[in-house]
Order: C-alpha cells, then sequence, then structure tokens
C-alpha cells in the first residue's frame, strides 16, 4: 500500500506505460493529472485503502478539470475500487471536472454538491472526456451519499464518456437503510439508460449485513441475510434482471449479460 501516488509515475518516466495497477491511501490534482498524462496508458486500477463510511470519518476528495487536452486519451477500461466518480460539464461546456472521492461523510458534498444538473436534463454536447473509455468501475457508498437528504446518483455525468459500453457499480449498504439503497440503484439504472450506448450495468452489493433495517433504525441494528448480488442490463428495451449466489466473480457474472 502507497500513502499517495510515487513520483517515478509521471508521462516523461513512463511514456509506454500500458498497464497500472495501484493502492493507495490518497489522492490529489497532482495525482490525477500525472496518471492521466500516460500517453500509452490502456488500462487503469486504482485502489482506495479500505474506508469506513461513518460520518466520523474524514473524506478524501481529488478533482482535475480536462479540457481535451490529452488525458486519459488511450484508456479503455478503469476501474477506481474504493473510490466514487463524477463528471462535470462545466458551465461553457469547454471542459469537464472531473472528481474522485473516497466515500466519506465530509467528503460528499465538497466533491459532489456542485452539480445539481440530472443527467436527462443536460443539453449542452460535452467535450470528450476519456474518448476510448469502454469499460468503468466504481464504489457508492449509500449512507455517505444520502446523509441529510444530500446527493444522488443523478449526476455522476457518465454521457461525458463517448465510448462507454459498461459499468461495474459496487453498492455500499453499510448504514444505509433498504429504501436508500433502492433508490440509489435505481438511479444508476436510470443514468445507464440515458447513456447514449445503453450501458450494460452491474450491480453488485457490498455488507449488506450492515444495513439498517428502516430508514430510522440505528447502523448497528443489522440485517441478517443470505444477500444475493444483482446484476442489471440496462438497454432500451428495459432492465432484465439476474440474481447469482453471493461471492461469484463479477466479471464472470457479467459476461452472461453483457453485450
Amino acid at each position: 500500500m502507497l500513502r499517495r501516488l510515487p513520483s517515478c509515475i509521471n508521462p516523461a518516466r513512463l511514456p509506454s506505460l500500458c498497464y497500472l495497477d495501484l493502492l493507495v491511501e490518497d489522492i490529489d490534482e497532482a495525482d490525477l493529472r500525472a496518471v492521466g498524462g500516460l500517453p500509452q496508458l490502456r488500462r487503469l486500477d486504482l485502489q482506495a485503502t479500505v474506508a469506513t463510511w461513518s460520518s466520523s470519518s474524514s473524506g478524501s476528495t481529488a478533482t482535475v478539470v480536462i479540457a481535451g487536452d490529452g488525458f486519459f486519451q488511450k484508456l479503455r477500461r478503469c476501474s477506481f475500487s474504493g473510490w466514487m466518480v463524477q463528471f462535470v460539464v462545466n458551465e461553457d461546456s469547454a471542459c469537464v471536472s472531473f472528481s474522485l472521492w473516497k466515500g466519506k461523510q465530509q467528503g460528499a458534498l465538497a466533491a459532489f454538491g456542485s452539480s445539481t444538473e440530472d443527467e436527462s436534463s443536460s443539453r449542452s454536447v460535452p467535450p470528450p472526456v476519456m474518448p476510448n473509455l469502454q469499460y468503468l468501475e466504481f464504489h457508492v457508498p449509500v449512507r455517505a451519499l444520502y446523509k441529510d437528504g444530500n446527493d444522488s446518483c443523478h449526476s455522476l455525468g457518465l454521457h461525458c464518456l463517448p465510448s462507454l459500453r459498461n459499468v461495474t457499480v459496487y453498492v455500499d449498504c453499510e448504514g444505509a437503510s433498504p429504501d436508500e439503497v433502492e433508490k440509489a440503484e435505481a438511479e444508476l439504472r436510470h443514468a445507464a439508460q440515458l447513456h447514449p450506448n445503453s450501458l450494460g450495468l452491474y450491480l453488485e452489493r457490498l455488507n449488506v449485513g450492515k444495513m439498517m433495517r428502516h430508514s430510522t433504525d440505528q447502523i448497528g441494528d443489522q440485517v441478517h441475510t443470505d444477500a444475493l448480488l444483482t446484476q442489471s442490463k440496462v438497454s432500451s428495451a428495459g432492465d432484465e434482471v439476474i440474481a447469482t449466489e453471493l461471492g461469484a466473480h463479477p466479471n464472470s457474472a457479467f459476461k452472461s449479460v453483457g453485450r
């Protein structure tokens, strides 16, 4: 595990790097620019250290403005394990702000409260971001995201990724109510449907046993069930839901509903 991105990871020193897999504790704008500037990078697996989504924890966020100047130009597959993502088209539609949030309560509003626009209401054509990205994977910490009625999955900005085809989302249920989890999943399905490519969406629930029984319960009042993973193939024809046993590998399960 690394506390920060090593200084040796930059476009000047690694001009031919195609695959990067890192476990980091924190990341900032300079780190995102260094990784995004790797000219031959085709696959990125950026893993965050294990976080607890409780309100007592501090958040980690990083935002970089992409203006079509060469960032992530050849990236085809990207996994942000432990991170939530958001792409926001700036008011002049000339650039896009790309944010990563390591799902803790204090970081939610700072990173993801700046955009109130639903993707369905966006009329501007965003500049190309990660123009060759076909597969994206990230986390959604439901309790931290919906705490006190703030934020949602409506404005993730997936429409800024023109080549995107498939998305895997790990829905973290710890401390969240069943209603909140279902709301998050419904919003994610809606975002996938709105994408011009009718995205293939795979949803996996994490920490189901730590979900609250009701919206008014305390976090310690947990549900103890044999959880099922739910994967969804979203298309213009509607939702197709297939359940698999807990523990099934996401990639193997996804293949059964992929394009």
